[in-house]
């Protein structure tokens, strides 16, 4: 270790050591990633970097690191400089604060199933294609029906992607400033926000956070942003190397060319790829009707297709697999039925 380094850390020749909060806050990173079975997974559920860097990190607690002399060896932190250490322990805070709700969060994926259609194989793609590219085109739009399978998406690119999840709200278009979108943003990827955060604040420390690191951002209901929350995915994409996919519904998203043209306009030129998931395809509503067989299954899978094109999407699916269970060889007039009571219990609940 230089000269410069020890210096940086405390007096020359001593190794840095954590003082009561920075102990408290590895000890309980240390929890948590005992409740998982191995590091490796708990970086991979939990950190925006890998267990390469979490295993240094935690080396400040080993007792065991000394040298023959019983001098402790230097860690991970006396490499750094006093400032950084400090932006280091608020990011492990920021990190220990949503580890419990992304374990809800995970709970509940993990309670859905996920089918894989071909809509969510093709935003797959373009988030390995976004990952890669130099320039800043990488939103990942997909306009679509509520029912279109949304949710189960943003689950499955968490599950595989480590995708964090915004929840967008109806403040976001009300939002003036964009201070709104910009700390629910901060807040999903694990950026520690302080009381009294101004937006150049929570916007350096954004951009600094995301530095060397490859990020997917869902943005669901995307229909509410507004114009600075636009501006915001501008400012994203051309500081950061974040991969966002933002889902919206059709008619909601036209209308930002008509009240946010220009934001509009440079959203779309970053733009890599648009998938509609509007019109269902055969092979996707196929994947509910495992345990069913159709008299016909062409001809019945292309009648659940096509009406639940033109209403409730895979809900509307999953209700007519549901009245259809158990059935074999159903007929034409079987499905008409199912398809028949599903939309009118959908209709209802909708009113």
């Amino acid at each position: 270790m230089s000269t410069e380094t020890k210096a940086n850390n405390g007096p020359t020749g001593t190794v840095w050591q954590p003082n009561d909060e920075q102990r408290a806050v590895l000890e309980a990173l240390q929890a948590e990633c005992a409740k998982e079975k191995t590091t490796v997974d708990f970086a991979r559920k939990f950190l925006p970097f890998g267990r390469s860097l979490f295993d240094q990190m935690m080396d400040a607690l080993d007792p065991k690191r000394v040298n023959a002399q019983g001098e402790r060896l230097p860690s991970y932190w006396d490499k750094i400089s006093p400032e950084t250490v400090a932006v280091k322990f608020e990011e492990l805070e920021a990190i220990l604060e949503e580890i419990p709700r992304k374990r809800i969060q995970a709970a509940r994926a993990s309670e859905m199933e996920i089918l894989v259609t071909s809509k969510i194989r093709a935003v797959e793609v373009a988030v390995r294609e976004c990952s890669v590219k130099p320039g800043p085109e990488r939103i990942i739009l997909c306009p679509g029906p509520t029912g279109a399978g949304k949710t189960m998406m943003c689950n499955y690119l968490a599950k595989k992607h480590s995708a964090r999840i915004v929840e967008v709200r109806a403040g976001w278009r009300r939002s003036e400033t964009g201070f709104v979108p910009l700390m629910d943003i901060c807040k999903a990827i694990g950026v520690r926000i302080k009381p009294g955060n101004n937006m150049s604040d929570m916007e350096d420390k954004l951009v600094a956070f995301c530095e060397g690191r490859s990020l997917v951002l869902c943005f669901d209901e995307g229909e509410h942003f507004g114009k600075q929350a636009l501006n915001l995915l501008k400012f994203l994409t051309n500081k950061t190397r974040i991969v966002i996919v933002l889902f919206a519904v059709t008619r909601e998203y036209e209308k930002w060319f008509s009240y946010f043209e220009n934001e509009a306009e440079q959203t779309a030129r970053r733009c890599h790829a648009i998938i509609e998931t509007s019109v269902l395809d055969t092979k996707d509503v196929a994947l509910f009707f495992k345990g069913t067989t159709f008299a016909d299954e062409s001809a019945a899978l292309e009648m659940i297709a096509r009406e639940a094109s033109t209403f409730g999407h895979f809900s509307l699916v999953k209700r007519v697999a549901t009245k259809l269970a158990g059935i074999t060889k159903a007929e034409p007039d079987d499905v008409k039925k199912a398809i028949h009571r599903a939309r009118l219990e959908m209709r209802r609940e909708v009113k």
